[in-house]
């Protein structure tokens, strides 16, 4: 059975420009001792890479695995239940039958608008366990 912890570093603060300042507190998941955002950069990578060539973009356009902000505690902490299977509010027009409908945001876009570029996986609470199967990024089939 895997492992699964969180950790808040209390000096690590994210923060951005915009209307007024913006910022928050990262929650980082781990899977096993290891971050999230490194488990997914791993998989993403040769992904990436191939659409990457697909698309010929210049450099600055290019793709890059993993490009995600994790969430804020205050999102992933108590009460909140992103991490026991709450649907993601989407800024996009779903049908009720489309499964992306029913996932949980984990991983937000690196751009601070979590519409953009999402990281989902579906959340199944189980009484002793809790699932996460079907992981997806919203763009990308």
């Amino acid at each position: 059975m895997d492992t699964f912890g969180i950790s808040i570093e209390k000096d690590n603060y994210i923060s951005w420009q915009g209307n007024g300042n913006h910022g928050y507190q990262p929650l980082t998941i781990m899977i096993n001792g290891n971050s999230l955002l490194d488990l997914i950069k791993k998989v993403e990578a040769p992904l990436v890479k191939k659409e990457n060539e697909e698309r010929a973009l210049p450099k600055q356009d290019l793709l890059k695995a993993g490009d995600y902000m994790e969430l804020s505690a205050k999102d992933g902490l108590w009460p909140s239940k992103t991490l026991l299977g709450k649907p993601w509010n989407s800024v996009f027009k779903l049908e009720n039958d489309d499964p992306r409908k029913h996932k949980s945001l984990i991983l937000s876009c690196s751009s601070g608008d979590e519409g953009s570029w999402p990281l989902l996986v579906d959340i199944i609470v189980k009484e002793n366990k809790i699932i996460w199967q079907e992981f997806c990024q919203f763009h990308r089939e």
